[in-house]
């Protein structure tokens, strides 16, 4: 008798696995904001059902039209709560984003897509400063790492007597890394060029940084001797 149960429970699940059911597809997304600043995260609400949901970001290389040699960004519907989260970096203007989320049946012949879309209006107005070096003349010249505070705006350098004269502080190698690729680095009202020399015999020079989005912000870089 023990057997014949089994048997009846095998022969049962067999049976539920003949009935075709329809693919299972509805979900709701809403963003924590359509108008940010780069740099700032963009939360994700996802609610409902799908078995598969991707994210193409509408930057160049993930734009939905290029399907499918877009690049996308999957989220995961297993989990209990699926949550999704994306920061546009480098980047002013506008993003066409759009989620892509599709459900099978059970027996994979019928499929359901629901496509979301979303305007996202981003505006990159970073004019942070990320690191900077000085450097000493010479091919043995010394290099000097700058503390960045963005409070402050300033970059000072710790450059004892010692390690550098006063002569030697008259032309130093300069090289400044802002945080955003998209914005403009200027000394003396002109473009700054890396790996130039500036003179910093006054112990202190003014840099502009000019995003791309309008804001600018002078940083002042400070010697300490």
């Amino acid at each position: 008798m023990r057997y014949s149960f089994f048997i009846i429970m095998a022969f049962g699940l067999m049976l539920s696995g003949c009935v075709k059911e329809d693919p299972v597809l509805g979900i709701s997304i809403t963003p924590s904001a359509t108008s940010v600043d780069a740099g700032q995260p963009i939360e994700f609400d996802i609610q409902g059902d799908a078995d598969f949901l991707v994210f193409y970001s509408g930057l160049e290389g993930s734009k939905y039209e290029d399907y499918p040699n877009a690049l996308t960004r999957e989220v995961n519907m297993l989990a209990d709560e699926p949550s999704f989260s994306f920061t546009y970096r480098n980047f002013n203007g506008t993003a066409n984003a759009v989620f892509v989320a599709t459900s099978h049946g059970n027996w994979g012949e019928d499929t359901e897509e629901q496509i979301i879309e979303f305007t996202f209006e981003v505006s990159d107005n970073n004019t942070n400063i990320s690191s900077a070096t000085l450097k000493t003349a010479g091919l043995f010249g010394k290099t000097f790492e700058g503390v960045v505070s963005t409070d402050d705006h300033t970059v000072t350098f710790n450059i004892p007597v010692e390690d550098a004269s006063d002569s030697q502080l008259a032309s130093l190698t300069t090289n400044v890394v802002v945080s955003s690729g998209l914005a403009t680095l200027r000394f003396n009202g002109e473009v700054f060029q890396n790996n130039s020399s500036v003179d910093f015999s006054s112990l202190s020079r003014t840099f502009n940084v000019e995003a791309i989005g309008g804001a600018t912000q002078d940083w002042e870089f400070i010697i300490e001797r």
